[in-house]
């Protein structure tokens, strides 16, 4: 899943990556509206599913609230959160991205640090 949490705490609706070619309509079976989903082989993230991301989630639920002033997306250094188009839409929606050193997102990145740790010692 991509997940995006804002610096005053709220949480952006997820998008889920089913690991698949095909969607079927009972793999969920409780109401989740906001949520988005998209497909891969593998249930990993690329290109095309992190603009899509960027596009239907990102841009849409952080726009209004930013009353015009550019938005700071803070990003792990996957190589599908830059290219051409991503970058393009990001300049041309006032998105300054920035990427996390490449082998640092373990100490650094938000979510896992401060949100997924603490979870993951609980699931253990």
């Amino acid at each position: 899943s991509i997940e995006c949490v804002s610096a005053d705490g709220r949480c952006l609706n997820p998008m889920i990556i089913w690991p698949a070619v095909t969607h079927r309509s009972n793999w969920t079976t409780f109401d989740t509206p906001g949520w988005q989903f998209a497909l891969h082989e593998s249930g990993y993230t690329n290109s095309y599913i992190s603009l899509q991301w960027l596009k239907r989630i990102f841009d849409p639920e952080t726009k209004n609230r930013a009353n015009g002033r550019p938005r700071v997306l803070i990003c792990d250094g996957f190589g599908t959160h830059e290219t051409a188009e991503i970058l393009e839409f990001c300049i041309s929606n006032s998105i300054k991205l920035c990427r996390l050193p490449s082998h640092s997102s373990h100490k650094l990145q938000p979510l896992d640090v401060a949100t997924f740790a603490p979870l993951k010692a609980a699931y253990r």
